[in-house]
């Protein structure tokens, strides 16, 4: 019984733990789920599967095996991957489940918040994902995660961060705008200003505030704004700023100090800029600074300088003025009876100035010059003025208004340092020379500008008055055994080439000097009165008068040896210089009807040597006769040429 009783429990038991084994059994499920990408076939590493409340992810070659209470057949099973679009699966009664996920995808358009434009070449990034716009502002990025938040960026524009969105986008991204407030020195708060950066524009208003969109700081932020001066600078971090910008113009008048009668066509100059006062002696001339000196000239009327005001129209007075001068030759300069003879008749008489060689008729330099070129070219084999300076402060302490003349193309030193800058014979093709046996530079030869002007600038810096250009012209008086026809230039020798010549170096002088305050002068020959044509050598006053200050007619009566044109034919052929007053009333009379109102003073050479054609002495009554000319025009300034530089024969007023 007792053996009985044992075998059933045991037999119990036995059925109760196998029923438990099997019961255990049929509730754990051991599954295997492999993730893959739906575009690639790759398999998905790192993918999360929930399958109740377990958490499982993929391994490296995208598979994990679910083991696990058994699921019921339509409980989901959720499988997610970043990048991803997540997805719901039912295991059923399968053992292995394949997953594939598709790509998560945002796609849309990324615009100008402000014109709606599209934006070409914006970012878009997440994490390590990164696509470019188009040209027409769309974008398509795949495998972004859901969870995290996309940038979006672009040049000139401020970023933007927004979360995800299944739905096409439309990405607004607002302009990087900076905000500059214009202030004038002089005028306050100024509107119309032109506002720069890089390529983007923007204009100050009337409370002179300007918006420029598109920038980046370390860009060059420029200002320009009419009547004042541009200013620069890098710009900073920030969105606004203040740039202040300096009032760069001058208005003003121009009057007779002793009848404040308003003069016209007076000449204003400051910097590189250059204006002519109207009919009212009225200009406006820009490109002023506080230190930069004004200096205005004109007709008749001595020179003066100022600077610009603090507020108001500036007021220049000019006084009259009537220069009267005697020359110097390259040696007379150097010799101290000459120059002491010139000084003490410039101390005695009505004369006031003096002419001075600072580049003679050979080309040579009469100082110790600082330029290069001078000591290449060979060009100061004889110093006749050792200390210019000392010379400069002694005239100036005397009150005498000095003239540097520079010989310009009439240049052997140059011509024959530098033969391809020289003027040169068509047949020998060695330089041409005249009947002096000296050559020439090329007046249409830019390098022989520079040299030239370059020494202009060294004697105004020095402190002339005014720089005389003579020999301003082309060539003439070939050497026995040539002609002028030989002559070789850079470019055709034609009338049109010569005038464009000389007219434009004048105006390269000019460019050139005019910030120095010096007067700019031009010898030119007394036949240029009476000549339409360029009388072969580049010389028309007309085409020369814009550039310069004075113009010195060469009205020499010995030179008139073909006489002038009258109504009755010509008059005083072969017989002109014993006709003073006649010929330089009448040629002078020709030029200020040629000149008209342009401005430009007009103070000719008068002769002071005899007549070596006629062999007629000159004395007194011709000198006197040559100066009333010009006085019965309305002129008061002349100058005399004697190149014995022998000024003892009269002719000049006591000093009153």
């Amino acid at each position: 019984m007792t053996t009985r009783i044992l075998y059933f429990f045991i037999a119990v038991a036995a059925a109760t733990l196998s029923w438990l084994v099997h019961d255990e059994f049929i509730s754990e499920r051991l599954t295997s789920f492999s993730v893959f990408d739906s575009e690639s076939n790759q398999p998905i590493v790192g993918a999360t599967i929930l399958a109740g409340d377990r958490l499982i992810s993929t391994n490296n070659i995208g598979t994990v095996i679910y083991v696990g209470p058994r699921l019921r057949e339509d409980q989901p099973i959720a499988v997610k991957a970043s990048g991803y679009e997540p997805q719901s699966v039912l295991s059923g009664e399968r053992s292995t489940v394949a997953v594939r996920l598709q790509p998560t995808l945002i796609s849309g358009r990324i615009v100008d918040s402000g014109n709606s434009e599209p934006i070409a070449g914006a970012m878009v990034v997440q994490g390590t994902r990164q696509a470019d716009s188009g040209l027409d502002g769309s974008f398509r990025v795949q495998y972004i995660d859901v969870d995290q938040p996309i940038n979006f960026d672009a040049p000139g524009y401020v970023a933007s961060t927004l979360p995800f969105d299944s739905q096409p986008m439309q990405v607004r991204l607002q302009p990087r705008v900076i905000t500059v407030e214009v202030f004038s020195d002089r005028l306050g708060l100024l509107r119309d200003a032109v506002v720069v950066v890089g390529e983007n524009t923007g204009y100050s208003d009337q409370s002179g505030m300007a918006k420029v969109s598109y920038v980046e700081p370390g860009q060059v932020l420029s200002i320009s704004a009419p009547d004042h001066e541009p200013v620069s600078a890098i710009l900073p971090e920030g969105s606004a700023f203040r740039m202040i910008v300096r009032y760069n113009v001058i208005a003003g008048r121009v009057v007779d100090k002793h009848n404040g009668r308003p003069i016209p066509n007076a000449t204003v100059i400051t910097g590189q800029n250059e204006v002519r006062t109207d009919g009212n002696g009225e200009f406006r001339v820009g490109g002023a600074k506080p230190d930069l000196p004004i200096f205005v000239r004109a007709s008749n009327y001595a020179a003066t300088a100022a600077l610009m005001p603090g507020t108001g129209q500036l007021v220049i007075e000019l006084e009259k003025e009537s220069i009267r001068a005697i020359y110097l030759t390259f040696y007379g300069i150097g010799s101290p009876e000459l120059r002491n003879n010139a000084l003490r008749l410039i101390e005695e008489t009505e004369l006031n100035a003096i002419v001075i060689d600072v580049k003679g008729d050979r080309g040579w330099v009469s100082y110790k010059s600082a330029l290069p070129a001078v000591q290449e070219y060979g060009a100061q084999p004889e110093i006749t003025i050792p200390d210019p300076e000392a010379l400069l402060a002694d005239l100036r302490g005397r009150g005498i208004y000095t003239i540097a003349r520079i010989v310009l193309f009439k240049d052997d030193p140059l011509s024959r340092a530098r033969p391809d800058l020289a003027v040169m014979d068509s047949e020998t093709g060695k330089q041409w020379v005249d009947g002096e046996g000296l050559g020439w530079a090329d007046p249409t030869r830019r390098e022989v500008w520079e040299y030239n002007v370059a020494i202009a600038k060294e004697a105004a810096e020095l402190g002339f008055d005014e720089i005389q250009f003579d020999y301003i012209r082309f060539p003439s008086d070939p050497a026995p055994g040539t002609n002028i026809d030989r002559m070789v230039f850079s470019k055709q020798n034609t009338q049109e080439n010569r005038i464009a010549a000389i007219s434009g170096f004048l105006e390269y002088a000019r460019s050139i000097l005019a910030p120095t305050g010096v007067r700019l002068a031009v010898d030119v020959f007394g036949y240029t009165s009476w000549r339409d044509d360029d009388m072969g050598i580049g010389q028309q006053i007309e085409a020369m008068a814009p550039h310069v200050d004075v113009i010195s007619t060469m009205v020499y009566p010995n030179l008139f040896f073909d006489g002038i044109p009258a109504e009755s034919g010509i008059l005083y052929r072969g017989e002109a210089s014993l006709h003073p007053y006649e010929i330089v009333h009448e040629s002078i009379k020709q030029a200020q009807q040629r000149l008209g109102q342009t401005g430009v003073t007009l103070r000719p050479w008068l002769q002071y040597y005899d007549d070596y054609i006629l062999d007629h002495p000159y004395g007194p009554d011709e000198f006197h006769s040559q100066k009333q000319a010009l006085y019965d025009l309305g002129l008061g300034g002349w100058m005399f040429w004697d190149p014995g530089n022998q000024y003892a024969k009269g002719g000049f007023e006591p000093d009153s």
